[in-house]
């Protein structure tokens, strides 16, 4: 393992016209971001069709989608980057995005570390890097960081309480399909 770093990217990259967003980031940055959230959304669908006996063996996420999420997306507020030098490179190895919509509440989503950088302290770290620099970019307002966990996620659970998150809700959804009846035309 080469030496790990913590970057924090926020309101210097995401307060600029999107056209010159583009610009902060260069192609490898944008890849090593697309393979790793490629590898969380494979993981999460491989949960979610453990019952089903399917499992997906590659979901890559196209770098353009990347680009377009972490760049033009309205609400981003931060990208908290986990990368690795090794040969003079920095090789992205995990990341979470912070979300608003307003000055008050705000939402951590994506948090991926991959595997084998896993159980280390580099989740913490990053999340405690995070929350020194928006401290200091806050000042004394106060605010909530929320995030959602997947039922049956012990492992992620655990380590967001360890952090000081505490359960406030539990989120419930119905997923239709065609043909499935709504609660319209069940009345």
């Amino acid at each position: 393992m080469g030496k790990m770093n913590v970057k924090v990217i926020g309101g210097e990259v995401f307060d600029l016209p999107k056209r010159e967003r583009a610009k902060k980031f260069d192609g490898e940055t944008v890849i090593g971001l697309a393979v790793m959230l490629g590898d969380l959304r494979a993981e999460q669908e491989r949960r979610e069709s453990a019952g089903s006996g399917s499992v997906c063996l590659c979901c890559i996420l196209p770098p353009e989608d990347v680009k377009r999420y972490i760049l033009l997306k309205n609400g981003v507020r931060y990208l908290v980057m986990l990368s690795e030098t090794s040969r003079g490179k920095e090789i992205p190895r995990g990341c979470f995005f912070v979300n608003s919509q307003d000055d008050y509440v705000f939402e951590i989503t994506e948090f991926y570390v991959q595997d084998r950088y896993r159980r280390k302290g580099l989740g913490k770290k990053m999340f405690a890097t995070f929350l020194s620099r928006f401290r200091k970019d806050r000042g004394n307002r106060g605010a909530r960081i929320a995030l959602s966990v997947a039922l049956g996620n012990d492992a992620a659970e655990a380590f967001y309480r360890q952090l000081g998150f505490a359960e406030i809700a539990k989120v419930m959804e119905m997923r239709l399909e065609k043909g499935n009846p709504t609660l319209f035309n069940m009345v």
